[in-house]
């Protein structure tokens, strides 16, 4: 018996996670200072994050590849205490403008 089960994160969700995220990671913007965000799905997903800092004129963009955005969903789901099954296999995909993990056991 195989079990497969799906999460979808929205926007918001998204932008929780990179502030909770970033405690470990100092290379992302602060959330007061991201502008926006943008899932991508050519052909792998990422995130471009476009924000503001006090040091660059106008808007900056930065862009988070798949592995690093399912730590940090992976992260997110341990930190809202979601039970992640660990020895599953993990795929992130876009649907309906959301990002969505899906876990394979």
């Amino acid at each position: 018996m195989k079990e497969y089960r799906e999460l979808h994160f929205s926007n918001h969700e998204i932008l929780e996670a990179l502030r909770i995220f970033r405690t470990r990671d100092k290379e992302i913007p602060d959330s007061s200072e991201i502008m926006s965000i943008s899932l991508k799905d050519n052909p792998d997903v990422t995130i471009a994050v476009q924000y503001n800092t006090a040091n660059t004129e106008g808007m900056s963009e930065m862009e988070l590849p798949g592995p690093f955005i399912a730590a940090m969903m992976l992260s997110y789901c341990i930190h809202k205490k979601v039970p992640i099954p660990k020895s599953a296999q993990k795929n992130l995909s876009l649907s309906d403008g959301s990002l969505v993990m899906s876990f394979k056991v």
